[in-house]
């Protein structure tokens, strides 16, 4: 298998320490081969190289992401944390994809179809919610205005009954006085 790779390309694959970018560099360049095969080849750990890689795909993916000013950046390794705003937006791009650019978008922010379906339960609920209160008429007065406005006009009638009731006492006084009663 040697014999496949150029002596000259070999030995600088070959050079300590191996450099999983070097590696990187000659399978782009040289499809001959495969990359199990020359980890196998120049005795570097495959694994390693293919976690190296899936770092670095992701890295450039989040590079990728904070170009586009309107998309959400995916969140790093562990538990997945969204604002409800990137929510939407990852809603609305979901809604927006086909069935194979909805897997990809799940795999490049870490999510999973029951995510969005639990996401989109919830915005329907909520739509249905806003929807289904209605707004008050604006000509329609309050409840508490109108109590306000019965009990003001109460005590109008019992002032103008209170004034009537004055003028009673005034006039009885002028009588009493003009009839010589005293009035007590």
């Amino acid at each position: 298998m040697k014999n496949m790779i150029a002596p000259e390309k070999l030995a600088v694959l070959m050079e300590k320490p191996v450099s999983f970018e070097r590696i990187a560099m000659f399978l782009s360049n040289d499809s001959s081969v495969t990359a199990t095969q020359l980890c196998r080849i120049i005795g570097a750990d495959s694994q390693q190289y293919f976690n190296w890689k899936s770092k670095r795909t992701r890295r450039a993916q989040v590079v990728e992401v904070k170009a586009d000013d309107s998309a959400v950046e995916p969140t790093g390794q562990g538990k997945k944390k969204y604002s409800p705003e990137e929510k939407m937006k990852l809603l609305s791009q979901f809604a927006l994809c086909d069935c194979k650019a909805r897997a990809e978008l799940l795999r490049k922010f870490g999510l999973y179809q029951s995510d969005m379906d639990r996401w989109s339960t919830v915005v329907n609920e909520a739509a249905i919610l806003a929807l289904s209160t209605r707004k008050t008429r604006s000509d329609k007065k309050p409840q508490e205005q109108i109590e306000i406005e019965g009990l003001r006009k109460e005590l109008r009638g019992q002032e103008k009954t209170i004034a009537k009731l004055a003028a009673l006492v005034v006039i009885q006084k002028k009588v009493s006085e003009i009839l010589g009663t005293a009035f007590e």
